[in-house]
């Protein structure tokens, strides 16, 4: 609660007092912020007092233990915490308006290090076994009857029985005393001197992650629920607005998350109606509920999204994504580990960039071969790959190793693109080659084919098999 307190004034502090980094506002800051400084103040002091009574129970809990060396490394960090909020406190009463946004930072960091130090990490990880445990346990052993109730709903209370009866030393779940504290209202002072482009910049790229991510989730939904599909369009236009709405309250922007809706529909949803009770709740726990929630360890909501995102990953899906080429399958563990060790933006954004080279490479890599038939004396040109102008003058310059009076097949079979000017250029040359007393044959059914049936026409056999066979023997086109 300290921790949500000090973050929570850092935030004011930070909205009231627009300082950029720059020398020269620094006077006129001092000018404009000084009324409002005397309010933090009092706040950071009652942080500060909050925190010497912690000091003081963690000594005396010192004494009764005796346990010299495992408290010392967590009283050293309280020390610094008490240290750092007396010296924001000691900025914000004398007025100091640049040096307040400065120990506010100084005084967070030193109260998430003096977390870290009171937690017991190992505990946490028992509660998010035992999470994960009553899951698996309840999904398996629980009678037909009283399969009603979400497993993870019973887990987390599970857990948070468990931590509540022994008081556990872990991260607790963060909430507001008051909802209406945690608006944030646009400030005039926080549009002043503000860098435009880089804000327009920020959104336009918010904008674009979260349309991509709920699209992708919306997809991937629809294949795990049977029901109404999802209109992409008002999906979109209502997350617009919405993160409209919480640009102007001071709230973080949302979108589709695939681990919620999946866990929505692994509990039974059959309809929207789902995701408006989802949302009916958590605005009902968060305004008159607050007290229980701080009450559920973050280890337990953690594992639940850990079990969820491994109920996810389907083995069949990704043997059938290696079956489309090994790039496939380096995009999407590119981009699992990048979620997995940055964040889910940086991970998105590696993927579509991967994404993006690869088709670029695709699209400009064309394997042209002529190999001489010495039984039937012709010469075989293959084509594989992307057939597009960028590749014109290999294409052109192993034609003209043809030679004139030569019988010329052109196989296309393995060609996944020709573009209009790869099209000209080959029945230009096929019209010259015979107008020099050569022949070409050019293999038009099985590229037809190869695009009319999608990539499986490629394969041999089937239908694709019979009109490769009939093309060979009264080919389409013949110069």
């Amino acid at each position: 609660e300290v921790h949500r307190r000090q973050i929570n004034l850092r935030t004011h502090i930070a909205e009231t007092i627009p300082y950029h980094h720059v020398a020269d506002e620094a006077p006129a800051l001092e000018t404009i912020v000084e009324p409002h400084l005397e309010d933090f103040a009092s706040k950071q002091q009652d942080i500060t007092r909050e925190l010497e009574r912690i000091s003081e129970q963690l000594a005396a809990a010192q004494r009764q233990s005796g346990e010299q060396v495992h408290l010392e490394r967590p009283k050293a960090a309280l020390a610094d915490a008490v240290a750092r909020s007396r010296e924001a406190a000691d900025a914000l009463h004398t007025g100091r308006a640049i040096d307040a946004v400065r120990t506010q930072e100084a005084a967070v960091a030193a109260l998430e290090e003096t977390s870290a130090r009171l937690k017991n990490h190992r505990v946490a990880a028992g509660l998010g076994m035992l999470t994960i445990a009553v899951i698996m346990l309840w999904q398996k052993f629980s009678p037909r009857r009283l399969r009603l109730a979400p497993a993870p709903l019973l887990a987390i209370i599970a857990a948070t029985a468990l931590a509540a009866a022994f008081d556990l030393p872990v991260l607790y779940v963060e909430v507001p005393e008051s909802l209406a504290d945690e608006i944030r209202w646009p400030r005039w002072s926080l549009l002043q001197n503000v860098s435009w482009t880089e804000v327009l910049g920020a959104g336009l790229l918010i904008a674009v992650v979260a349309s991509a991510e709920t699209l992708l989730c919306a997809t991937a939904v629809d294949q795990l629920a049977k029901g109404i599909r999802t209109n992409y369009d008002r999906e979109l236009a209502a997350q617009g607005v919405g993160n409209m709405v919480c640009g102007l309250l001071g709230a973080l922007p949302m979108t589709g998350v695939i681990v919620r809706s999946s866990a929505n529909v692994q509990a039974g949803a059959k309809s929207r109606l789902s995701s408006v009770l989802h949302g009916a709740w958590l605005l009902l726990f968060v305004v008159a509920l607050a007290e229980l929630l701080q009450m559920i360890p973050t280890a337990s909501l953690a594992a639940v999204l850990v079990y969820t995102g491994y109920k996810l990953v389907n083995v069949k899906q990704i043997k059938k994504l290696a079956q489309a080429g090994w790039g496939e399958l380096a995009i999407y563990f590119a981009t699992l580990i990048t979620i997995v060790v940055e964040d889910l933006l940086i991970g998105v954004l590696v993927g579509v960039a991967l994404a993006a080279a690869k088709l670029l490479y695709t699209f400009s890599h064309l394997v042209v071969s002529v190999e001489r038939d010495e039984r039937r004396d012709r010469y075989v040109l293959h084509l594989a790959g992307a057939a597009t102008f960028v590749r014109l003058p290999r294409l052109a310059s192993a034609l003209e190793t043809i030679p004139p009076s030569a019988e010329l097949h052109v196989e296309l079979d393995r060609l996944t693109y020709i573009d209009h000017a790869c099209l000209e250029l080959l029945t230009n040359q096929a019209h010259q080659h015979e107008a020099n007393g050569g022949r070409v044959i050019i293999d038009w059914d099985t590229l037809h084919a190869s695009f009319r049936e999608g990539p499986e026409a490629l394969t041999a056999g089937g239908v694709n098999g019979e009109a490769r066979r009939e093309s060979r023997r009264e080919p389409a086109w013949v110069g």
